[in-house]
């Protein structure tokens, strides 16, 4: 394997892991005829066509198989929304990104493509223009839109134009799609939301009054204080009264005369209509009707990306400040902002978290019963509230009851495999994840559709993937004791270069929290996870049964594996491996994949194709013997790619001979 340097800037992303040699089946059409002569022909069988649309995949248990009821391990990665790709300066179309993250570089088993509404809308007003211009209908360049903006007709020459060719390259890759329902912005988050800050505070301070005042271009103005375009609530119509009795539910406003801003509108709130409910409905009709066939049996559904509020606690950022003036509430409390100190309830707390969850299995029925009338039987994920942080609760509550769990009545029949989802980033109140993931993955399947860290906070500064690959991918003890926490909670914008280098550290205390930083905001020393909680995404990808996709296989949405410099050829490079996960990613999947075979197999020209089966380090004949003795074992056949010398798709005799080719 080529190694990466961390001290070099970027590294090519064309360029393999290690080198492939130029030709194998010129090789195999140049000497064809010898090998009869040696081999035998009894060594000679027909090449097999192959199918290479991967099996339909289910769930038994807290396992997701495949046809044959062999358990699969899925690695995949995020791209971003591919009408989003069609500009330009991107460099790279979603088709360009996607043949990118399914290259020999790249074995990802799963691709996941997030489907945003707002770009969904956008679809018949881009047309086929490659412009820098959003065409999103509110004319805001990364904002939501309100549920029921885009129609029928937008969904179906999206559908047309963006995912008809991914899932089409899908199947002649023999990779998972997954299409994800793909809503997450936060109830509020406008004018003073990190994302923004990569425009200047100034940009949005003039423009108060285009993104917090009344609007004549778009209706989205019942916000109430909450300026801006705000995100969607999950909730339905009929749970509003038992949310609003929670425990540590957010403020009610003090004026009794207007209306709560945090109940929707858009999902039934004061007389409204279920939007959300009718939206996500027209969604996965639709597209579980298009792609439900067999033709498509590799075509999985991610059915709600993040549902974001109603949660214990306050509905804000996904920050680990969820509330407070860099937060989210930063408004005045009368609006319904929650004074200092804030507190962020555990994701495991009985009285306050579980009863979301149960809510929320409420809420997706009707959609779950959607795709189970259109795809029965197709693998679904599940998230959960407060952007799918709340998997823990599959371990006690399920859709189906899945290994002891308590199950929920009254979904379709077809409805059968759901897997549930999970998104980590370096959020200290989800360590350790042994206890928040790893709990809920011995009793259901888990995947974990989005992690990653971007060092310093990425590109916009946001805390709660601040994090370096030292402490959250490989976990490295020194680099856990190095860390400290800034005084107080930190404004991004605010920050100098060294100050955002410790917003990696945030959240951090010694072993024994004697020396624990308490500052303004804070009571209780216990809030900070100690160090021995900080496991890196390696370990606990090895000890625990999940399926991680990495996000993003970008150079724009954060965490980013990409540079944004020099895009524009579409030549992208990698990031640094110690800022972001793509190199980091890139390693462990070569890792991952490789296959156990006895005395320990390898790979002496670094093409990700196993020769040297004997591991004395050679390509020789006891490799081809050994092959040929071991061609319909599982262990061959489990791990066909790796012996796929003649590149069909499938291992023969057909290899056996190739590889004797290649002695």
């Amino acid at each position: 394997m080529t190694p990466h340097h961390e001290d070099s800037d970027t590294v090519d992303a064309s360029t393999p892991i290690a080198g492939r040699p130029a030709s194998r089946r010129s090789i195999l059409r140049a000497t064809g005829g010898t090998a009869a002569g040696v081999l035998g022909t009894s060594l000679l069988g027909s090449a097999s066509a192959g199918d290479p649309t991967p099996d339909h995949l289910a769930t038994d248990g807290n396992q997701i198989v495949d046809a044959s009821g062999s358990p699969v391990q899925l690695h995949g990665a995020t791209l971003i929304d591919p009408l989003r790709a069609q500009r330009q300066w991107r460099g790279k179309t979603a088709s360009e990104m996607f043949e990118l993250a399914t290259s020999r570089d790249w074995p990802h088993n799963l691709v996941r493509v997030p489907c945003q509404p707002q770009d969904i809308a956008a679809t018949l007003a881009r047309g086929d223009s490659t412009g820098t211009s959003s065409f999103i209908p509110h004319e805001d360049v990364w904002g939501p839109i309100k549920p029921g903006t885009f129609t029928a007709d937008h969904l179906e020459e999206y559908l047309d134009r963006y995912i008809d060719p991914l899932v089409d390259a899908a199947r002649e890759r023999g990779v998972t799609l997954m299409l994800d329902y793909h809503r997450e912005y936060p109830v509020f988050f406008q004018r003073l939301y990190e994302e923004k800050e990569h425009r200047g505070t100034e940009f949005w301070n003039d423009s108060w009054e285009r993104f917090c005042l009344e609007s004549d271009e778009y209706d989205w103005d019942w916000d109430y204080g909450m300026c801006g375009h705000r995100g969607v609530l999950w909730h339905g119509p009929d749970q509003i009264t038992e949310i609003k009795s929670l425990p540590h539910n957010q403020k009610r406003l003090n004026d009794s005369d207007m209306l709560d801003p945090w109940f929707d509108p858009w999902c039934g709130a004061g007389d409204g209509e279920d939007l959300l409910g009718d939206e996500v409905r027209l969604f996965w009709k639709t597209v579980a009707d298009r792609y439900g066939g067999d033709a498509d049996r590799h075509v999985v559904f991610d059915l709600f990306n993040a549902p974001t509020g109603p949660y214990a606690g306050s509905w804000g950022t996904p920050d680990r400040a969820s509330s407070g003036p860099h937060g989210g509430d930063w408004y005045a409390p009368e609006y319904g902002g929650n004074p200092w100190p804030y507190e962020t309830p555990d994701v495991t707390d009985p009285d306050r978290s579980r009863p979301y969850w149960d809510l929320f299995l409420d809420r997706v029925k009707p959609w779950l019963d959607t795709i189970g009338e259109h795809a029965p039987g197709r693998l679904v994920t599940l998230g959960s509230p407060r952007w799918s942080q709340y998997t823990y609760w599959a371990s006690e509550k399920t859709v189906t009851g899945t290994n002891g769990t308590e199950s929920l009545s009254g979904v379709n029949a077809g409805m059968t495999n759901v897997a549930y989802t999970a998104q980590i980033h370096t959020q200290e109140y989800l360590r350790p994840l042994s206890t928040s993931v790893g709990t809920p993955a011995e009793h259901v399947p888990v995947v974990i559709t989005e992690f990653g860290w971007d060092a310093g906070g990425g590109s916009r500064w946001l805390s709660y993937i601040g994090g370096t690959t030292a402490v959250f991918g490989d976990g490295d003890s020194d680099a856990i004791e190095q860390w400290g926490r800034p005084e107080g909670v930190p404004d991004p914008r605010t920050l100098d270069a060294d100050e955002k280098d410790r917003l990696n550290h945030f959240g951090m205390c010694p072993e024994d929290r004697s020396e624990c930083p308490i500052d303004d905001h804070q009571t209780e020393a216990d809030h900070y996870p100690a160090p021995s909680e900080y496991v890196g995404f390696r370990a606990f990808f090895q000890e625990h049964p999940v399926h991680p996709i990495a996000a993003y296989f970008d150079h724009t949405w954060n965490p980013r594996f990409f540079d944004d410099m020099e895009i524009d050829d579409g030549d992208w490079e990698l990031r640094p491996r110690s800022k972001t996960p793509g190199v980091w990613w890139q390693e462990y999947l070569v890792e991952s994949t490789r296959p156990d075979w006895p005395e320990g197999a390898t790979d002496p020209d670094g093409d990700a194709l196993f020769e040297d089966l004997s591991g004395d380090g050679t390509l020789n004949f006891p490799d081809v013997n050994r092959l040929f003795q071991n061609t319909d074992s599982n262990r061959v056949q489990d791990n066909a790619e790796f012996y796929d010398f003649d590149g069909d798709g499938g291992v023969d005799m057909q290899d056996v001979l190739a590889l004797f080719e290649m002695v």
